[in-house]
């Protein structure tokens, strides 16, 4: 077993937070573990597949990043209270 003695730090959505943390509970895990098996899955992958896998996930990424957007937008528009106390 390798010893962990490193760290990453970085900044993620209130939304992606959420998200991950919803599987870890579903998945009996803490946040931290279920983040590195993420992201070694992640890279894996990218080992096989290389830049296509990274630029195929940069796309989904943006377009979901859009889509909430425009939901968003949308909903102000709409239901101005109702955006206010949700997003």
């Amino acid at each position: 077993m390798q010893t962990k003695n490193e760290q990453v730090g970085f900044r993620i959505s209130a939304d992606l937070k959420r998200e991950l943390q919803a599987v870890a509970r579903r998945e009996g895990r803490t946040l931290s573990p279920l983040c590195e098996i993420l992201l070694a899955g992640g890279l894996e992958t990218y080992k096989k597949e290389g830049s296509k896998y990274l630029q195929r996930m940069l796309a989904h990424y943006r377009r979901n990043l859009l889509n909430s957007y425009q939901r968003k937008r949308l909903l102000m528009i709409c239901v101005p209270e109702m955006a206010r106390s949700c997003c």
